[in-house]
C-alpha cells in the first residue's frame, strides 16, 4: 500500500524543490542588490565629502550595519524551512478543485492510520489517489511572475555599476582602494592654466608622452 503514492510523493517533493529553488534565488538576489545599492551610496557620500580615513571607517561600519539590518528584515524569510508535502498536497487539491483526497491518501499511508478507522476505507482512498496522480499538474499555480520581475530588477542594478565602472574604471579602483582605508584619490580634471615662479608668469607646454 505504502508504495502506490511513490508518485505522488515524488511529484510533491519536485515541487517543493522547486519552491525552495526560487526562494533561495530569490533571497540571493536580494542580498546582492542591498549590497550594490548600499555600495553606491557609500560611493557617492565619500566622492562627494572627499572623507578622511576615520570618516570612511565609520561610513564603511555603518554600510555593514545597514546591510546586516536588511539582510534580517528581507532576506532571511527567503531561507525558511521547507515545504511540507501536507501543505503543497492542500494546494493542489486547491488548484484542481479537489476534495481532500490527496491529503487523506497521504495521511491513511503513514503507519499510525491502521488505528483510526476502517482499512478498507484507507485502501479505496489511497488506490482512488494513485490513478488520480499521472493526470495532476502539481506545478499548476506556481506563478514565476514575481521571480521574473526580481530577476529583471537584479539585471538593471548589476548592470548599472558594471558600466560604470567599464566607463570610469578610475573612479571604480580609488572607491575600492579608500573604502578598504586606502589613500589613493579619485581622478580629476584638473588643467594648469599658468605657472607663476617669482611672481613671473612663464610658458608651460604640456608634451604628451611618447
Amino acid at each position: 500500500m505504502s508504495t502506490q503514492l511513490g508518485q505522488l510523493r515524488s511529484e510533491l517533493t519536485r515541487l517543493r524543490n522547486t519552491r525552495q529553488m526560487i526562494r533561495g534565488i530569490s533571497g540571493l538576489s536580494l542580498l546582492l542588490q542591498a549590497a550594490l545599492l548600499i555600495s553606491g551610496g557609500g560611493f557617492l557620500a565619500d566622492w562627494a565629502l572627499d572623507m578622511s580615513t576615520a570618516q570612511r571607517c565609520i561610513l564603511l561600519t555603518l554600510m555593514i550595519a545597514v546591510l546586516v539590518w536588511l539582510v534580517r528584515k528581507f532576506v532571511k524569510p527567503w531561507f525558511g524551512k521547507a515545504d511540507d508535502l501536507i501543505e503543497l498536497a492542500l494546494n493542489v487539491e486547491h488548484q484542481h478543485g479537489l476534495d481532500n483526497d490527496l491529503v487523506s491518501a497521504l495521511q491513511f499511508e503513514q503507519p499510525e492510520a491502521s488505528r483510526w478507522g476502517s482499512a478498507q476505507l484507507e485502501s479505496a482512498v489511497i488506490t482512488k489517489t494513485a490513478r488520480l496522480t499521472p493526470q495532476l499538474q502539481v506545478f499548476e499555480g506556481l506563478s514565476i511572475h514575481d521571480f521574473k520581475r526580481r530577476m529583471i530588477i537584479l539585471a538593471v542594478v548589476v548592470a548599472l555599476p558594471t558600466l560604470a565602472s567599464g566607463l570610469f574604471p578610475g573612479y571604480f579602483h580609488a572607491y575600492l582602494n579608500r573604502i578598504l582605508m586606502g589613500s589613493s584619490q579619485y581622478p580629476t580634471a584638473t588643467q594648469i592654466a599658468d605657472v607663476l615662479i617669482n611672481g613671473q608668469s612663464v610658458v608651460y607646454e604640456h608634451k604628451q608622452a611618447t
